[in-house]
C-alpha cells in the first residue's frame, strides 16, 4: 500500500515540480520508511537515525529554497 502511495506521489511530482526538487524524493523516501517502521512496526529509532533524518531534512529544505523561482 505505501509503495503505491509513494509511486503516485513520485508521478505527481514528476509533472509538477522542477527536476532539482524531484531529486529530493530519493533522499526523503528512506527517512519516511524508517519513520513508518517505527510508528507501525514498533521498530527501534536511534539517536543516530534521528540526526541523519535531520540532515536529510535540512538538505531538502536547502534544495527547495535554492531552486525556487526568483521574484523580480
Amino acid at each position: 500500500m505505501f509503495g503505491t502511495l509513494g509511486f503516485t506521489a513520485y508521478i505527481w511530482l514528476l509533472h509538477n515540480v522542477a527536476p532539482a526538487q524531484l531529486g529530493t524524493y530519493a533522499y526523503v523516501n528512506p527517512a519516511v520508511a524508517v519513520l513508518l517502521g517505527w510508528w507501525l512496526l514498533d521498530e527501534t529509532l536511534t539517536e543516530t537515525q534521528l540526526m541523519g533524518m535531520g540532515v536529510i531534512l535540512m538538505a531538502v529544505i536547502a534544495v527547495s529554497l535554492s531552486s525556487s523561482p526568483k521574484k523580480i
